[in-house]
């Protein structure tokens, strides 16, 4: 590989290095941030997976408060 060929490899590697940076803080940390439906900000893909399981555990929570009133309303009919 010639001094030339070297440099070119050497920028694309430093190009394609700068640009997953960018992606990696997108992810974690520097992401424009925005609000989500309960009125927080979510500034990285991190937080809004965060956010999003937050919901799911309040989902599964009110269907385990709904199961546990169905089967008090049956023990009552026995």
């Amino acid at each position: 590989m010639g001094i030339g060929e070297a440099e070119m490899v050497t920028e694309a590697l430093n190009t394609l290095s700068a640009k997953v940076n960018c992606i990696s803080n997108a992810i974690t940390s520097d992401a424009i941030p925005g609000r989500d439906e309960t009125g927080g900000v979510v500034a990285s893909l991190t937080e809004a997976v965060m956010g999003m399981t937050a919901g799911l555990v309040r989902i599964a929570e009110s269907i385990d408060g709904l199961a546990d009133a169905v089967r008090e309303t049956q023990n009552q009919r026995h």
